[in-house]
């Protein structure tokens, strides 16, 4: 095979089209991917094949599951040990959409909180809800802009301390996806009171309805943290030495996928319903 430059000048190099992999199991590949070398003694070349539904370079991604994450979506468009000038145009256009939520979000929870927090609002346990709603949807996208600028900075290798970016790992997920619940419930809330407001009209007890409320958002937070703990003990950071990468990844046996399919089932359903 001879390959030609801008000036027509040729480079040809021997191309062996049968080139046979030896397969050796799992030992390298995540999530179940079979592990292939050209030679078993002095191996040139290696590679993942993953499963269904499973991507990268080590089959670390996957496409099931209730969502995709940053590291799935953008990790690849990012170009490791390259200034931000030089990355793709979809990071650049990326980066210019997450500030100008962040700055939207900013000045909305700032009113949302101003709002909300006056006397008058405070005195009936739907305000209360709308409070909680407000400062919780301000820390969710504060969450996801530093989990954006996380996953730049250290896909361009410029963090790279390994404790500092396990510990993100760890934590950033699971706070946005509980805070997300969070947001939810107590929407679900807002729209539950407000029925009972038009149900009982003068019955309505606004000082037990506050009561009731502080109690509610205190359990809100409660269970829905504690449904979302198992998160981190199943994250943990993959270095992938040949494109120079760290990636935050999740691992969960088939077990593991009931049980938090089980867990997560009433965020994703029932607040939507009400």
């Amino acid at each position: 095979m001879c390959l030609c430059d801008i000036d027509r000048n040729a480079n040809c190099f021997k191309f062996d089209y049968k080139s046979v992999y030896n397969y050796l199991g799992p030992i390298y590949c995540e999530n179940d991917g079979q592990y292939y070398q050209d030679n078993n003694t002095c191996p040139k070349s290696s590679s993942c094949r993953c499963k269904e539904c499973y991507y990268g370079t080590r089959c670390q991604f996957t496409t099931k599951g209730f969502g995709l994450s940053l590291d799935d979506i953008l990790g690849y468009s990012i170009w490791p040990n390259f200034s931000f000038s030089k990355q793709p145009i979809i990071v650049k256009l990326c980066t210019i959409e997450t500030i100008l939520m962040f700055a939207i979000a900013i000045v909305n929870g700032i009113l949302s909180i101003i709002t909300f927090r006056t006397k008058q609002s405070l005195q009936i346990g739907s305000g209360l809800y709308l409070l909680a709603s407000s400062i919780t949807s301000f820390l969710t996208m504060t969450l996801f802009t530093a989990k954006f600028v996380l996953l730049l900075l250290s896909q361009m290798s410029i963090i790279t301390n390994y404790y500092f970016l396990k510990s993100n790992c760890l934590c950033l997920d699971m706070f946005m996806k509980s805070f997300l619940a969070i947001r939810d419930w107590l929407n679900a809330c807002v729209s539950i009171e407000r029925t009972l407001t038009i149900r009982l009209e003068i019955n309505f007890n606004k000082v037990k309805s506050k009561q009731i409320a502080k109690k509610i958002i205190f359990g809100i937070y409660l269970s829905v943290f504690a449904s979302f703990i198992y998160d981190p003990v199943h994250r943990r950071l993959l270095e992938d030495t040949d494109e120079q990468r760290i990636w935050c990844i999740v691992r969960y046996s088939s077990s593991q996928v009931r049980q938090r399919t089980f867990s997560n089932w009433p965020h994703e359903t029932i607040p939507t319903k009400e």
